[in-house]
This record gives structure tokens, sequence and C-alpha cells, in this order.
């Protein structure tokens, strides 16, 4: 599932903000889950 989201979340990151948005967002959900869904809503 983690895999999933993670790569779910990488197209969409890296077409609405630059390279440094998603490498961030990626470090965040792996250390934290509720943050996925942050990550998620921001990007």
């Amino acid at each position: 599932m983690f895999t999933q989201l993670i790569t779910v979340s990488r197209p969409s990151s890296t077409r609405t903000a630059p390279s440094s948005v998603p490498m961030m967002d990626v470090r965040v959900a792996r250390r934290r889950r509720r943050n996925v869904r942050l990550a998620r809503i921001a990007a």
C-alpha cells in the first residue's frame, strides 16, 4: 500500500510542483503515515 501511495503521489506532485516538493513529501510519508493524507491534499 505504501508503494502505491508514493507512486501515485509522485507523478501528481511532480506535475503540480517542482522536484523539491515531491522529494519532501516522500520523506514525510515514510516517517509518518498520517502525513500521507496531508501530503496528498497539499499535492
